[in-house]
């Protein structure tokens, strides 16, 4: 997800990612991503759903990170 966030992947996977609407006007960088409701198991173990997922559920520094690199630390 950081290599997509972070414009470093192949197109194709750029189409799978989309951002929620910031609705906190205080927070600076609103980087979460849209988590389509799972309509059955199969669909919520694939990459769509749960990379998302798992994606706003890092911390805000783990997001943020300057290198793929860093990231991966």
């Amino acid at each position: 997800m950081y290599r997509i966030i972070n414009n470093i992947c192949p197109d194709y996977l750029k189409n799978f990612v989309s951002y929620t609407s910031c609705r906190d006007i205080r927070s600076a960088n609103c980087n979460q991503l849209y988590t389509p409701k799972p309509n059955c198991e199969l669909f919520r173990k694939s990459f769509i759903y749960s990379g998302a997922a798992i994606w706003n559920s890092l911390p805000l520094h783990v997001k943020n990170a300057t290198s793929v690199n860093t990231f991966k630390c």
